[in-house]
């Protein structure tokens, strides 16, 4: 009510100070001093005419003929007068339509495109995250309607490759694997070619066989990287493939490749190399990384996991359950499938993590358990270490191995007796590039 009254009370004043001067009559008073300063003016040159012919100055023909204009100059003056003021009456009645029409339209254009239902509802000024696609109500789609949208994109094209992708990634997504594997295959059907393809179909039929990588996820794989030798997912994956066929010199060839890409990113380099030497700790005939510093640290690695595996037993719960959230800051900045990783990790010893789950932004917030059946490696175990780190992190290019530019919260060193219930996680910070 208090708006609606300002914004006519607003709207009159503006009216009043534009209308008012037109609706003005111009004074009755200044229209007869018009008219006597015309007369007096043709008086006084009438008199000058006269003087002009008393002296002779001028014929009696001049003098007639000067009056004749005298009297025709005020007789055109006097009509002038009286036109304008005539011609001021006649538009007036435009000026009623003016003042009728603005207030009206300028009421329909609010209407339309403002939003004066936030006036009572403040929240409704909050900006929306992502505008393109944005519900009517204000609110992004949910991830079972973009997902039925594909689908009914995909119902009238059923031979865009792109788009059987897209609905494989989202099927992902909210963990339908089957549903997944089938569309990516679908995808990969109508492109034989496309490593990245290839990648997440592999995945996806791992994951509908409890994450084993054998078989025909890991030919998908090797194929890939025929395409891409130098995919670093794919590197990754065919490493991990190896190991679970208990080839391990061939997936420590892999990883070995993939270690000089991870240059600049020293807690994935580490990682890596953890990995390496677990690796080399169940093969002591592998060899080292030709890098010394490389060389040494894996040495170093490989003695803290056999010093792990042989004191393994550590009193304390073997299970950790993990409250994890997304910061309300980050929600624009990072989309529904973007891969999420909890994890647990000594906290003195090899980065490598103890015990991980791999989740989607779609699923948070999730509470979570972490435990030894999460092992990223067979001797490196949660129950084997009393100090731990709990973190999550987001990762923008759905790799495991940490970026610049994700997000990510982790806590300070707790010892495992301690945990009383939950740990809270509350992702919010963005990890940084390393410096060169």
């Amino acid at each position: 009510m208090i708006f609606g009254g300002l914004v006519i009370l607003l709207i009159a004043l503006s009216l009043t100070f534009l209308i008012f001067p037109v609706l003005r009559h111009p004074s009755t008073k200044d229209s007869l001093g018009r008219d006597q300063q015309n007369i007096v003016i043709a008086k006084e040159k009438k008199a000058i005419l006269e003087t002009q012919l008393a002296e002779g100055q001028m014929t009696q023909e001049d003098y007639d003929s000067g009056f004749a204009d005298l009297e025709a100059s005020l007789a055109i003056d006097l009509e002038r007068q009286q036109a304008l003021g005539s011609n001021l009456d006649a538009g007036k009645w435009a000026v009623w339509v003016f003042a009728a029409t603005v207030p009206a339209l300028s009421i329909f254009l609010y209407l339309q495109f403002g939003e004066y239902r936030v006036i009572d509802n403040p929240e409704l000024a909050a900006p929306r995250s992502q505008t393109a696609e944005a519900m009517p109500s204000g609110k992004a789609p949910s991830m079972s309607e973009m997902i039925q949208k594909v689908k009914d994109h995909l119902a009238e094209n059923p031979d865009d490759a792109r788009g059987w992708f897209m609905l494989g990634r989202s099927l992902m997504t909210v963990q339908r694997f089957t549903e997944a594997a089938t569309a990516l295959q679908r995808a990969h059907d109508l492109n034989k070619s496309e490593a990245s393809v290839m990648l997440a179909l592999a995945d996806a039929l791992a994951m509908t066989n409890d994450g084993v990588m054998t078989g025909e996820p890991e030919r998908l794989v090797k194929q890939a990287l025929e395409i891409s030798p130098n995919e670093l997912t794919g590197l990754w994956l065919a490493g991990l493939a190896a190991e679970q066929g208990g080839r391990l010199r061939e997936s420590f060839d892999y990883f070995v490749k993939l270690l000089p890409m991870l240059e600049g990113d020293p807690q994935s380099e580490a990682e890596l190399k953890v990995m390496l030497a677990e690796l080399k700790a169940r093969q002591p005939d592998l060899p080292d990384l030709p890098a010394d510093k490389s060389a040494q640290t894996i040495a170093s690695a490989s003695v803290a996991v056999s010093e792990n595996s042989a004191t393994s037993e550590v009193s304390g719960p073997s299970t950790i359950s993990v409250s994890v959230s997304l910061d309300e800051s980050l929600i624009s900045q990072v989309r529904p499938d973007n891969l999420v990783f909890v994890y647990a990790r000594a906290a003195s010893g090899p980065p490598m993590p103890l015990a991980a789950k791999k989740l989607k932004v779609s699923d948070l917030p999730v509470q979570v358990t972490l435990s030894d059946n999460d092992a990223v490696m067979a001797q490196m175990k949660l129950s084997g270490f009393e100090q731990v780190i709990i973190g999550a992190r987001v990762s923008k290019s759905g790799d495991p191995i940490a970026k610049a530019g994700d997000f990510y919260d982790e806590t300070g060193a707790i010892t495992r007796s301690s945990i009383n219930g939950v740990v809270e996680i509350n992702i919010y910070q963005v990890r940084k590039p390393s410096k060169p």
